[in-house]
């Protein structure tokens, strides 16, 4: 009989014979039983008493316990794999797929009932512990209890005839849940929705009296139509049948509860505790107790609580944190008393965030120790500590004389004294930290040999106060995100130095509308960095603070407050590049209020663009007015479809309204003259409810030969695909808010079929065009943000970017906002290389009307489609 050496320590390989090493092997086997019977804390000093001295049989047993992180025998399954032969019984061996704790999995076809199974060996030495065969036969008999469509089932146990045991259960196609996630696979949705499957499975486990134990990624199957099997019962405790001595320690260490871990008698809940491990995973991209050794995770499971997903990311829903803290409670009768429980809270989750397909993603970290965990509520009060001491070190500063709504200004550099310019010079932190020059260093050095060494009266705080701006600043850049949304930095005290602009936004970084702001940020950044890296505008470098508001107004008006503050952290020079109609709604007021100059806003809205204009109102793009008159002129003088069979699906709040208004005027200019002629629907804001509009729409289809969608990626992608379900044939478009990759990227994981035909209006050129303007964003978003694809509304942030740091050039060293404006209305005929040319002025603040189409394709990729010119 011959076979196949594994993983194992090298000085395992020098044992002469493979009867010694099978011999060997069951020792450490023996041993290991009795290590785990151990508390954690105590197994290194068992080890040590069980091995006698043997350092080929501590290494072996140690090794193992802290490589493969598996604490049982089964850590010993993968070192040695027996060759199998062609056929055993009616299953002839087709290749092996996988290696599991306790054995080896092959493909295999079923020669009598010809389909395609998979059969899982008892590894050869585990063969020989009669536990281990025991376990063996508990695991299948476990499956074979539970009768569920999450659970893998099993076909039959048998034994071979040299006495190796497997069962037969049925081949999946697909991978399992480890690799999928590790691949960047699993999205928010996909995350939610997968969970809820393996907690059904595990609550029909618990409903027949087993208990997993050993709940982990690797340990479910995703098939390749997206249903999650659990397949691996191989540590399964039943009630009948008792397999570990008390005390004894079986399971993932990451994974496993406290109770486990304190090898103290188990309950159900045990795996409940493992089910909000395996979440917080999947949504987090991080695991909520990390660690280099078994020991170090152990410690922080039974001492530390995770870090709340709130933390990580701005408007998460408070159910989520609820599951999270619901499910890791150190005490068990802490946590839901049933894993039904914890469904119920799953599936109010599922509906309030819905089918976002992106995982938390802007707020993961890469996987290290919990020491480099994100923002904690230590470093979020140190940052009020911060702000509120910087603040009392210029409370003896004269009060700024200017009155609150004045605009904001500042004036040229002026010459100063070099030291009165070291006592009140200011540093901007910006996204990558420069290095300083020589001169600066030797500045540096010099300011701090010239200090005083005997400190006068009161010094004692300053010192106190600067240690903890330096301890502020490592923590910063250790902590902090660099590019995120609303990152802490310790910046410049004005919006605008000598050296530097400070532009803000609010947008969405978090919630259904967040790859919208994503996009705009990166596209804005791109140009920044451009200019920037040439030298900035009359040697000011330009940042830009970007905060998120998750597209609620609140916290947009709140995000607001912030960036009109004086002289602070927050402040800014001017908004550009704000997503969305109900923020702005809440900002225009303020802005206007403050004279803050509000440019390039992401949104067609009407209140943006009064007749005449207002006077720090600046836009780029087309109003949903032109956009939706361009698709309905597209339907009906294009495609020669009747006015009265365009149909409208909108949002619920000031964007949606404005784009139906839009579209009745159209209309009506088409010969629709009763508004209750236009078939429409509804839905709520930062909601996919949209199954009361479907069933509205689905019983009038047979009139509508069009429907103008007006809302976000989600709600239009989820809506198009329940219409197409219910044979809806017509005609599908939206406009350019949606989001174009969004939507896209929406239909990808729903399905490219769905989307297939749908029109965007976009308010830029196409992406991929050879107009030197686009050409110059593609190389430009290559170059500084080398991972993002090249998108619609990316593209306008470019160009806003671009048309307001014209108007900076054009305005030259002395920078107030009134002087911008007049800047502005410079711009004659500016030409971008993008199409129509841009120019303002006092009275028409809109840079351009221009409406272009897209159409996805098959593919789930955009192409170019001809809209008619506006009048």
């Amino acid at each position: 009989m011959s076979w196949k050496i594994g993983i194992i320590p090298t000085a395992y390989n020098c044992l002469n014979n493979q009867k010694n090493k099978e011999s060997f092997l069951l020792n450490a086997l023996e041993i290991l039983d009795e290590v785990t019977s151990y508390p954690v804390s105590e197994r290194e000093e068992t080890i040590l008493r069980l091995c006698h001295g043997d350092k080929l049989l501590e290494t072996t047993v140690r090794g193992k316990l802290e490589e493969s992180d598996k604490l049982t025998e089964t850590v010993f399954a993968e070192t040695i794999v027996q060759e199998r032969k062609a056929t055993y019984g009616h299953y002839q061996i087709l290749n092996q797929i996988g290696e599991g704790g306790m054995g080896v999995v092959y493909r295999a076809k079923d020669t009598k009932l010809k389909r395609t199974v998979a059969l899982k060996f008892l590894s050869p030495v585990l063969c020989q512990s009669e536990k281990s065969r025991r376990r063996f036969t508990v695991e299948a008999q476990a499956i074979s209890k539970i009768a569920h469509p999450n659970v893998c089932a099993i076909f039959d146990i048998n034994e071979t005839e040299d006495g190796q045991l497997y069962f037969a259960m049925p081949y999946y196609e697909g991978d399992d849940l480890k690799r999928l996630f590790e691949k960047g696979e699993i999205c928010l949705a996909k995350a939610i929705e997968l969970t809820i499957q393996i907690c059904q499975a595990i609550a029909a486990a618990h409903e027949q009296d087993v208990i997993h134990r050993d709940i982990k990624p690797a340990n479910v199957h995703i098939t390749k139509n997206g249903i999650a099997k659990v397949i691996d019962f191989g540590l399964a405790k039943m009630p009948d049948i008792e397999l570990t001595q008390t005390g004894q320690v079986l399971g993932t260490t990451i994974y496993m509860s406290p109770e486990q871990l304190n090898a103290v008698p188990l309950d159900h809940r045990t795996d409940i505790w493992s089910l909000g491990v395996l979440f917080y995973e999947l949504l987090s991209g991080k695991r909520p107790f990390n660690g280099k050794t078994v020991l170090s995770v152990s410690q922080k499971i039974m001492k530390c609580s995770p870090v709340a997903l709130s933390q990580k990311l701005e408007n998460t829903p408070e159910i989520l944190d609820k599951i999270i803290s619901k499910t890791l409670r150190l005490d068990p009768n802490d946590r839901y008393a049933t894993v039904n429980e914890m469904i119920e809270d799953l599936e109010k989750l599922e509906k309030e965030i819905g089918t976002d397909f992106k995982r938390i993603e802007n707020s993961m970290a890469t996987e290290q120790d919990d020491e480099d965990e994100f923002r904690s509520k230590i470093e979020m009060e140190l940052e009020k500590e911060i702000e509120a001491k910087l603040a009392g070190e210029n409370s003896d500063e004269k009060p700024d004389k200017k009155p609150a709504d004045t605009a904001t200004t500042i004036d040229a550099p002026k010459k100063e004294s070099s030291a009165k310019k070291k006592s009140t010079e200011t540093v901007t932190a910006t996204d990558t930290p420069k290095e300083e020059s020589s001169e600066e260093k030797q500045s540096a050095q010099t300011t701090t040999s010239d200090a005083p060494k005997k400190a006068p009266s009161g010094s004692k705080k300053k010192i106190g106060i600067a240690a903890v701006i330096i301890i502020a600043v490592v923590i910063a850049f250790v902590f902090f995100p660099k590019d995120g949304s609303g990152g802490f930095s310790l910046g410049a005290k004005g919006a605008v130095t000598k050296d530097s602009i400070r532009l803000g936004m609010t947008a969405a970084f978090s919630g259904p509308s967040k790859e919208l702001g994503h996009s705009m940020k990166i596209g804005i950044e791109t140009r920044l960095n451009e200019i920037n890296d040439a030298g900035g505008i009359h040697g000011r470098k330009i940042s830009l603070l970007p905060l998120d508001d998750g597209y609620e107004p609140e916290k947009a008006l709140k995000n607001i407050k912030l960036l009109l503050s004086k002289n602070t952290s927050k402040s800014v020079f001017a908004l550009i590049g704000n997503v969305g109609t109900p923020t702005a709604k809440v900002i225009l007021p303020e802005t206007n209020k403050n004279k803050m100059l509000l440019f390039g806003t992401f949104s067609g809205a009407k209140l943006l663009r009064n007749d005449p204009s207002d006077k720090y109102v600046f836009n780029y793009r087309a109003s949903y007015t032109n956009e939706t008159e361009a698709l309905v002129r597209y339907f009906v003088d294009v495609n020669n479809l009747k006015a009265n069979k365009i149909a409208v699906f909108y949002q619920d709040d000031s964007y949606g309204k404005d784009g139906f208004e839009g579209i009745k005027r159209a209309l009506h200019e088409r010969g629709v003259v009763h508004d209750g002629e236009i078939k429409s629907a509804t839905y709520k804001r930062n909601t996919i409810d949209v199954d009361e509009a479907v069933k509205h729409l689905i019983e009038v289809k047979e009139s509508i030969d069009a429907i103008i969608i007006i809302g976000s990626y989600k709600a239009s992608a989820l809506f198009t695909k329940k219409m197409r379900r219910e044979f809806y044939i017509g005609k599908i478009a939206n406009v350019s808010f949606v989001g174009s990759k969004a939507l896209a990227s929406e239909f990808k994981l729903l399905g490219k079929e769905f989307g297939e035909g749908i029109i965007v209006s976009q308010v830029v050129p196409y992406y991929d065009s050879e107009s030197e303007g686009v050409i110059k964003y593609r190389e430009a978003l290559e170059k500084y943000h080398p991972n993002e694809k090249p998108n619609f509304v990316s593209l306008e942030g470019y160009i806003i970017a671009s048309i307001f740091c014209e108007a900076l050039q054009i305005n030259g060293p002395e920078l107030t906002t009134e002087s911008l404006i007049k800047a502005l209305y410079e711009i004659d005929n500016l030409d971008l290389g993008i199409g129509p040319t841009i120019s303002f002025t006092k009275s028409n603040h809109q840079a351009s009307r221009y409406v272009w189409g897209a159409r996805l394709n098959a593919k789930g990729d955009y192409e170019h489609i001809q809209f008619p010119r506006l009048r």
